[in-house]
């Protein structure tokens, strides 16, 4: 996916390019409107280990890092969680206190 922003006044157009498979790649380039030249270059291979993990993790999390398997993978822990809740909602349901008159001691 190619991503193009508009120049404001005085500015550079900025061109993104993202691409979620395997290994993703998240290059810029910000480009001069009145020479059409590239005035600034961003490349991934560029980026620290930090900022990798922090793509490559948003990326698993949002389910676009390996494509349908990676969907697959975070509609069923999401699934899990809501039964592991359904769950302890049930347990605390029948376990829960008696209702009535509060006694002290």
């Amino acid at each position: 996916m190619t991503e193009i922003r508009p120049p404001k006044a005085g500015k550079a157009w900025l061109v993104t390019e993202y691409d979620r498979r395997w290994p993703s790649q998240v290059d810029a380039a910000a480009v001069d409107p009145a020479m059409f030249t590239v005035i600034a270059r961003t490349d991934f291979d560029s980026f620290g280990l930090v900022a990798k993990l922090v793509r490559w993790g948003i990326d698993a999390h949002m389910g676009v890092l390996f494509g349908l398997a990676n969907q697959i993978v975070v509609a069923q822990a999401g699934l899990g969680l809501v039964a592991v809740i359904a769950y302890g909602y049930r347990i605390w349901w029948l376990r829960r206190p008696a209702a009535g008159p509060c006694r002290k001691g």
